[in-house]
């Protein structure tokens, strides 16, 4: 089988599965600015975030930490992403370098052209929010079991592990791919496998994570609202039948929350909002990335996608979109995110 070749001019550098040189062009200078514009509100969205869960020491505990992780890299990536919008829409047209490769043409095709770093923070970005699934699963399904184990400490060893794994993975990446050819910088391989394992793994698998997580975040909450509704009564209720309520109650938290202890059967509002708001984040993830990462699947089955097309120029907008909505959800849902800002906002007109 001949070996494809694909140009990098491109964010999302897609798999061809034909041997002819495939030229994906520029993107429309429309979406280009679009994209401008997206970068910058997920720059400023995603440093507000960062500041506030860290400006209050309060707010660093385990989920907000790889809350604030999520946004940090998002911002990176943002940045990365503006940088090299500028750079396509002020730079001329390439034209081809020496046959043989310099180091300076190395780095620049292994670092920037191939456009790793806005896909090493992405995939950082996707496998922290990965994480954060089955941590808040843990923390609604077995919450003694979590304040044990889920300390700060190994919330920070599980960031370090997402940090190395992603930019690891899209780093290995490049390396079986890129390549200057004819002064070129090029994508090539032989097999479509390597764009079908990037779907399972950066898409695919962490969606199948969040989509349990959820439905079964979602059943435990539903089902804590039922045991727990009884317990909201007038008071008086509790003076004629608190001894039977113990009993019924103490045969229903043995079968549906084992080792809870009768204070720790009351629901925890807090971790509710928190996990509700990050349910909202989960959905969000799918809608954004399905239209890209499904276009680039059928493409690498053999399927035909139109780069230039409006559709694929809106699958990544939409793609980028999802690095900066975060920091709004967690304005409208997240009550100490929504508290800390007023705060701070109090304080900066008490200044004025």
């Amino acid at each position: 089988m001949g070996t494809t070749k694909v140009t990098t001019d491109f964010l999302f550098c897609p798999v061809a599965t034909t041997p002819e040189y495939v030229d994906l062009g520029q993107p429309l200078p429309l979406f280009l600015l679009i994209q401008l514009l997206v970068g910058f509100l997920c720059v400023l969205g995603n440093s507000l975030v960062c500041y506030v869960f860290l400006s209050r020491r309060s707010l660093r505990n385990q989920t907000n930490l790889l809350i604030t992780n999520q946004a940090f890299v998002d911002m990176l990536s943002s940045l990365a992403l503006i940088v090299d919008r500028i750079h396509e829409l002020a730079s001329e047209p390439p034209t081809p370098g020496p046959p043989k490769a310099t180091l300076l043409q190395i780095i620049d095709c292994n670092l920037w052209k191939s456009e790793v770093l806005i896909f090493a923070p992405f995939a950082v970005s996707t496998f922290s929010l990965t994480a954060i699934a089955p941590e808040r699963w843990f923390a609604i399904i077995y919450p003694i079991s979590y304040a044990k184990h889920f300390t700060r400490r190994r919330v920070k060893l599980i960031i370090a592990a997402l940090w190395l794994l992603g930019p690891s993975l899209q780093y290995f990446i490049v390396t079986i791919t890129v390549s200057i050819e004819g002064g070129g910088c090029v994508v090539g391989w032989s097999t479509p496998s390597v764009g079908v394992l990037l779907f399972f793994g950066e898409y695919l698998l962490p969606a199948c994570v969040m989509i349990g997580s959820f439905f079964s975040i979602t059943w435990k909450l539903r089902s804590m609202k039922r045991v727990l509704g009884a317990e909201i009564r007038p008071i008086g209720y509790w003076f004629t039948e608190i001894q039977n309520f113990k009993v019924q109650m103490s045969k229903v938290s043995s079968r549906r929350h084992p080792g809870w202890n009768w204070v720790n059967r009351v629901v925890d509002v807090r971790r509710r909002n928190v996990t509700t708001t990050l349910l909202i984040v989960f959905a969000m993830f799918i809608v954004c990335w399905s239209p890209n990462q499904l276009a680039y699947f059928q493409l690498n089955l053999g399927g035909h996608l139109d780069f230039g097309g409006y559709f694929f120029q809106f699958s990544v907008v939409l793609a980028i979109c999802n690095a900066c909505e975060n920091s709004f959800i967690y304005a409208l849902r997240h009550k100490a995110y929504r508290d800390r800002v007023r705060e701070l906002y109090m304080a900066m007109k008490r200044r004025a």
